[in-house]
């Protein structure tokens, strides 16, 4: 199994550098929450790390049964955006629930529970839709 070449490792060292560089920066934007933040930094360091580390690499490579480390990496690294995803998913399910909880209880507040329709003389009296409708009609202002 051939050890990453000097190419592969600067080329990942700058992707997992860029990668701090942008979540530091969303950070101090606050577009990034910081809780999730450490799984993004977390992932620039390990990049960076792995990028120079062949020796754990190659061991762990060898008993998952890839041939190449690069092999290995790649489905690591799908993996991590195979969960973030699931996260995401997760959470957002999460905050649809929490607004539209927050939608139902603005709407009972401002407009109260709904009226339940109790007036019936116009269907015990014989009445036709027709002139009960010119009669709701003829209310509205």
């Amino acid at each position: 199994m051939p050890p990453l070449t000097l190419t592969h490792r600067i080329i990942a060292s700058i992707v997992g550098g860029l990668l701090l560089i942008l979540v530091l920066r969303l950070i101090r934007r606050r577009r990034l929450d910081t809780a999730l933040s450490v799984w993004w930094i977390a992932a620039g360091i390990g990049i960076i790390v792995l990028a120079w580390c062949d020796g754990p690499l190659m061991s762990l490579a060898t008993k998952a049964g890839f041939s190449e480390i690069r092999s290995l990496l790649l489905v690591a690294g799908l993996l991590f955006v195979l969960f973030t995803c699931l996260h995401m998913s997760a959470t957002i399910t999460r905050l649809s629930s929490q607004v539209r909880k927050i939608g139902q209880a603005v709407a009972l507040k401002c407009y109260g529970p709904p009226k339940k329709h109790t007036d019936t003389s116009c269907i015990e009296s014989g009445a036709s839709e027709s002139t009960v409708e010119s009669e709701t009609s003829n209310n509205v202002p």
